[in-house]
């Protein structure tokens, strides 16, 4: 199995199994925590520690007869956006969601919440290393819950994977469900799509019993995909999935 669709199966089963069980101990001090209050998307890294007090002394100085004209203030780089207002079709899907590759975790997230004006619910983040099997670097997973629709197409998951420095090379989307129609209707429209935009996939489809893909490499520096993943109608890790990688 390749690093892609292992790494894919382990985001599906991650998030299936997170909605029916809490972790044990309450929280979790090794796991990435995010503030989401305010609109602050901040990530916080072990324990706060309080900011040393600041003693203030007052100095009586002379002026100075010829004051030093005043520098002109550096405006502060402005975040990346997408350029369009909110996606109206699979190609807008496609577009944004290769534009929030590449940057950091808050801009890619900005990126993708703005883009559907939809509200992104942090539902879990995790840790890898290289150490661990199907991960050859240590990497951060994110994982939202969301209600997006694409031509009314409609997915439940976001889910946002990050090398080490925090930034993300791995945007994807997810339903979930245990009716094998749905899915294969939304991973036949994504294939369709992927079709009219690039023609034949470039690599072969990942074809068995339970897994179907289509998969665009190096589009641009950017790999597209889409999976059908069906176990049977008693298991909870039933995905379609939509996702975009740096290739």
């Amino acid at each position: 199995m390749n690093k892609k669709l292992s790494l894919l199966i382990a985001l599906a089963l991650t998030v299936t199994s997170l909605a029916s069980c809490n972790l044990a101990g309450g929280d979790r001090t090794d796991d990435l925590r995010v503030d989401r209050e305010g609109g602050d998307y901040k990530h916080e890294y072990g324990n706060e520690t309080d900011a040393p007090a600041v003693t203030t002394t007052t100095e009586t100085t002379e002026a100075d007869p010829t004051p030093s004209p005043t520098p002109s203030p550096t405006p502060a780089p402005a975040k990346p956006t997408w350029e369009g207002n909110t996606v109206s079709s699979f190609k807008d899907v496609c577009d944004m969601s290769v534009s929030a590759l590449g940057y950091d975790i808050d801009t890619s997230f900005a990126i993708v919440e703005t883009a559907f004006d939809t509200k992104l619910i942090l539902n879990d983040s995790e840790y890898h290393t290289e150490d661990e099997e199907d991960y050859d670097e240590t990497i951060y997973i994110f994982f939202y819950d969301c209600d997006i629709s694409i031509d009314g197409i409609t997915f439940d998951t976001v889910t946002f994977c990050c090398y080490e420095d925090m930034s993300v090379y791995e945007v994807s989307y997810i339903y979930h469900s245990s009716d094998s129609s749905e899915l294969m209707s939304r991973f036949e429209y994504c294939k369709s799509e992927l079709y009219n935009m690039f023609g034949k996939p470039g690599d072969s489809a990942y074809d068995d019993e339970h897994i179907l893909s289509s998969v665009y490499s190096s589009v641009n520096g950017v790999t597209y995909s889409t999976y059908y993943m069906y176990w049977g109608e008693d298991n909870d890790y039933n995905v379609t999935i939509l996702g975009f990688d740096l290739a």
